[in-house]
Parts: C-alpha cells; sequence; structure tokens
C-alpha cells in the first residue's frame, strides 16, 4: 500500500502549501488604512447667515459613511421589513426596507442638526419622532480626518439661501433586496445657486467601505475610482471605462447629483438630452428630459443623440404593456445601433429607460424569455438554485450508469441510485445557494483581492461543507451505519476533495470575477455536471476492505 501512503503525505503537503498560501492572500490584500476617526465636536459650523462650505464637505462625508453603517447592520441583522412605494412608470416594483429609513435618519437629521439652516431634500422620508431612538452622530469636521493631508481645502463660505443638498440614503434598494451588494451606496450631494459643486459616494459593502468625492473646482479624492448603480454609471464613463452615459427618460435627482458634480469637477459635462443643464436649487425631484454625460465632444453625441435619428424606431408610452424591461433592452439595442452607425465607441446605456419600443422581428421574443428569466434569478432565486442542483446531480448519476452498463460493469439500471443521486443535489444546493449568498454579503465587488479571498474561502470552508453534506445525505438515504460513513468519508471526501482543487480554482475565477451573484450556482452546477459524473461514480465505487473480500472470494 506504498500509494496510499505517498497519498497522505501529499495530503499533508496541500494543506500547508494552501495555509500559506491564504496567510500570502491576507496578507498582500491588507492596507494601512485606520479605523473610525474619534469624534470631535465642533460648534462653528455655520451661522444665520453663512455656511462653510468645506465643513459642510466634510460633514457629507461622515453622514454618508454613517448612513453606510445603517444600511450594513439591517442587512446582516437579515430583517429589511420590505416594502413597496408603487411601480414605476415601467411597472417596475419601486421597493423601500428598513434601511432606507434608517440610513435618511442618520444622514438628514445628522445634517439639519449641524447646519440647522440647510435646505436638504431625501429620497425617503421620515419625522425627526420617528428616528429619535437613533442619536444625532457628533462630527470630527476636521479636514485631516476624512481626507489627505496633502489636500487643502479651502474655507469658503456660502449664504444658506442658495445650497440645497441632496442625499440618497440608498441608492440601488433593489439591487441590496436581491444580495446585489456591490451597486449599493449612499451619496450626498451640495448644490450651489442650482449647480453641483460637491458629490459625495459612499460604498458601504465590502471588507473596507469606500468612499469617493469631488469639490467642483478645488479637489477629489485620490485616485478616484468607479462605484455603484446611477453613481457607478456616471462614475464609469467620467474614469474613461466608457464613454458616454446616457438615460432617456425621467430620473430623480438624488440619483444623479452627485455623480454629476464629480464629473464637472473632473472636466466632464452632465446635461438633458435638450442640451441643459440641471438645475438642483428647484425642488422639481424630477428630471423628465433625459440624461447625457459625457468626458468629452458633448455637442457631438448631441447631435447624434437628436430625435431624428431615434425616430425611425417607433416610440410608445403605453404604462400597460407587459414585460417592459425586455422592451427596454431592446430599445437600448436600438438606440446602440443608430450611435454606433456615427462611430462612437465603448457607449454605455443603462436599462431603466420609460420610453419604450414596441419589439418587432427578433426582437419580440424577449417578452416570455425575460420574464422567466426574472421569476427564476431574482424572486425564486433560492428555488432555481437549488432545483439546478437536483437537476444536474440526476443527470450526472444518469450518464454514470449509462457508461457503466455499456462497459458491462451494471447489469441494469438503478433508479433507486439516480434518485439518491438527485436528493444529494437538493442538500448541496441550498448548502451552495447560503455558502455564495454570505460569500457576496461580506466580500462584494470585483477586485483581484476580493476574487482571491473568495476562491480561497470557497476551497477550504466551502467545498468541505459541500463535500461533507452530499456523504451525509447519501448515508442516510443508504440507511448506512456510522461506521460505514465514516469510513467513506476517510477513503472518498478526500478524493473527491483533491479533485476538487484541481478544477474549481480557475472555475470560481471567472465565477466571482465576471458573473452576477443570482448566476453563481447555475454556472457551477453547469461546470460540474462532468464532475458529478466522477462524484457519481467514486460514490459508487468499492471501499477498500470490500475489494479485499472479493479478491479472497477470487
Amino acid at each position: 500500500m506504498n500509494f496510499g501512503g505517498t497519498i497522505r503525505l501529499n495530503r499533508i503537503g496541500v494543506c500547508i502549501i494552501i495555509g500559506v498560501f491564504v496567510l500570502f492572500l491576507l496578507y498582500m490584500s491588507s492596507n494601512s488604512s485606520g479605523g473610525d476617526a474619534k469624534v470631535a465636536v465642533v460648534k462653528d459650523v455655520s451661522d444665520n447667515n453663512s455656511i462653510n462650505l468645506r465643513k459642510l464637505l466634510i460633514a457629507a462625508i461622515q453622514v454618508a459613511e454613517k448612513g453606510g453603517k445603517e444600511v450594513v447592520a439591517v442587512k446582516k441583522d437579515n430583517n429589511l421589513d420590505e416594502k413597496t412605494k408603487g411601480k414605476t412608470k415601467e411597472g417596475v416594483n419601486d421597493p423601500v426596507t428598513k434601511a432606507d429609513y434608517k440610513s435618511h435618519c442618520v444622514m438628514y437629521y445628522s445634517l439639519k442638526h449641524w447646519f440647522p439652516t440647510l435646505k436638504v431634500i431625501s429620497e425617503e422620508h421620515s419625522s425627526e419622532k420617528d428616528c429619535s431612538n437613533l442619536l444625532f452622530l457628533d462630527l470630527d469636521l476636521n479636514p485631516n480626518t476624512v481626507t489627505s493631508s496633502s489636500i487643502s481645502l479651502p474655507d469658503e463660505m456660502i449664504p444658506p439661501e442658495d445650497i440645497t443638498v441632496w442625499i440618497d440614503p440608498l441608492d440601488a434598494t433593489k439591487e441590496y433586496t436581491e444580495n446585489l451588494l456591490e451597486y449599493v451606496t449612499t451619496m450626498v450631494c451640495v448644490a450651489v445657486k442650482g449647480k453641483p459643486i460637491i458629490g459625495v459616494v459612499h460604498k458601504p459593502f465590502g471588507v473596507e467601505p469606500k468612499t469617493s468625492w469631488a469639490w467642483f473646482a478645488v479637489a477629489h479624492t485620490p485616485n478616484l475610482k468607479p462605484i455603484n448603480e446611477a453613481s457607478y454609471k456616471s462614475l464609469e464613463m467620467a474614469t474613461g471605462n466608457v464613454t458616454a452615459y446616457i438615460h432617456t427618460t425621467a430620473i430623480k435627482k438624488w440619483d444623479v447629483c452627485a455623480g454629476n458634480a464629480i464629473v464637472e469637477s473632473l472636466g466632464g459635462k452632465m446635461t438633458t438630452l435638450t442640451n441643459e443643464l440641471l438645475n438642483y436649487s428647484d425642488t422639481n425631484v424630477v428630471n423628465e428630459k433625459g440624461l447625457l454625460a459625457t468626458m468629452a465632444k458633448h455637442e457631438w453625441y448631441l447631435n447624434r443623440l437628436s430625435p431624428s435619428k431615434v425616430k425611425k424606431y417607433p416610440i410608445v408610452t403605453d404604462s400597460s404593456d407587459k414585460n417592459q424591461s425586455a422592451v427596454r433592452r431592446c430599445q437600448l439595442a436600438h438606440t446602440t445601433n443608430i450611435v454606433a452607425e456615427h462611430e462612437i465607441h465603448r457607449l454605455h446605456t443603462v436599462t431603466n429607460d420609460a420610453k419604450l419600443l414596441r419589439p418587432t422581428g427578433p426582437c419580440s421574443w424577449f417578452e416570455s424569455e425575460q420574464h422567466v428569466g426574472r421569476l427564476m434569478f431574482n424572486k425564486y432565486l433560492f428555488c432555481t438554485n437549488v432545483g439546478i442542483s437536483i437537476t444536474l446531480s440526476g443527470v450526472g448519476d444518469v450518464l454514470q450508469q449509462h457508461h457503466e452498463i455499456l462497459n458491462g460493469e451494471q447489469d441494469k439500471w438503478n433508479n433507486t441510485r439516480t434518485f439518491n443521486m438527485s436528493i444529494s443535489g437538493f442538500t448541496v444546493g441550498i448548502v451552495c445557494h447560503n455558502t455564495y449568498r454570505y460569500l457576496d454579503l461580506f466580500f462584494p465587488g470585483r477586485t483581484f483581492h476580493v476574487v482571491m479571498k473568495k476562491v480561497v474561502l470557497d476551497q477550504l470552508v466551502c467545498s468541505p461543507m459541500y463535500i461533507s453534506t452530499f456523504f451525509a445525505t447519501m448515508a442516510f438515504l443508504e440507511d448506512s451505519s456510522i461506521k460505514q460513513f465514516v469510513d467513506e468519508m476517510n477513503q472518498k471526501a478526500w478524493k473527491l476533495y483533491v479533485a476538487e482543487c484541481a478544477i474549481w480554482p480557475p472555475a470560481q475565477v471567472f465565477n466571482f470575477y465576471f458573473l452576477s451573484p443570482k448566476f453563481r450556482v447555475l454556472y457551477d452546477n453547469t461546470i460540474s455536471l462532468g464532475f458529478d459524473v466522477y462524484t457519481s461514480y467514486l460514490k459508487h465505487s468499492p471501499l477498500e476492505e470490500e475489494e479485499n473480500v472479493d479478491k479472497k472470494k477470487t
């Protein structure tokens, strides 16, 4: 049995190598950022005649981060208390959660507490009495607490009547409820005489939450990088990842004000599709004229998006149309093609337009397909993931049994075996769904460090859980004794784990880097169809003791 001895030594070596690799990754991904700044009460933030913009910027950064902590806390408690505000013009549900209101309370009333004369407009509404259980947070308005010491911020005093602050306590609430946490932000925008001057966008989820900010003609976050949702689209464009950000219908001002300030601080431009600057002093919260943001050639883009070029596709505004998101995607595909004819490259479009194109030709099939897709991968994602796992586990056994019958290793079909393998897919599917959910909750994003952490955790923690769940389920279904279960784990589990280590790390890099969280289990099970065949083979291969008994009989 020298072969077995060699394998045992290799297993120990593999564990040591993996452990060293994990420590190396954790070391490389760490940085020197410190914790929360100490609280210091500063009272000279404003008077009845003027407001200090420097201190308002610092306050905006801090309230965005404090609001983000409320959003994270509600998510970790897993008690969203989700409700609906109704439906948008497009028929899409507009959800609101406890996190929206708790973040609003912290952000809105902290600003009003420190700047009583400030006009603040928030997406949410709660009375001060409803927020009484949340303490108004003391703020440290020393610029070095939130900005680099190398950045000099001037003391600019502005009359309070010239200032309007727009806050979005939780941008991307729908994505928040669907665990697409990389798109979640809290935002603050300061407008002076209607012009967006200061923009703050905070990303609360991740190992280390991140905040981006900009003050027009003064300063901005060093190495400004794109973030998320409405802010994500603006920042993607501002940092050169895309050429233009286009929104063809109505959009709320708190969704775009912070991004507008950042875009213009970096030398870009944002207007309506009729080439009008957005006025943020107006309390009308909706911009009905669409949106175009660019870093260059703004007029050139406007000319190519003129109504005469879009009218070649008939526009309808019938809100009774079903499956409108599918229709909107068809519209966006058409619009992108129109602009591409004029050599606009890497055009970035958004998918939540209110104007609709009635689909014709190849787009007509989108309606039913997209409706089913939304049900499967949003509303009923858990059922979809478990169902896929059940199906492919059964299919893997069917393929393996077919091979065994062809080779004469098996006389007839074993239906019970296929049933048991399918049931094991049920239990493993539940484990997979929840482990991916928590991996994406605690490690959102797609940077190299985040992806590698997920891959390592998946191999060191999640894979042993999947394997143990599989063998425990099969032992229960086969009415095996504890000794039989332990023997099978000792002889077979490590082989399955070695096979997983060979197959899954590269597959999971693609999974975590490129795929949306809702498609993780589908992708895994598709890749693992061949692996399921091997799993069925390994599970139903005889143990060493059984092999020895057979040899003695012969």
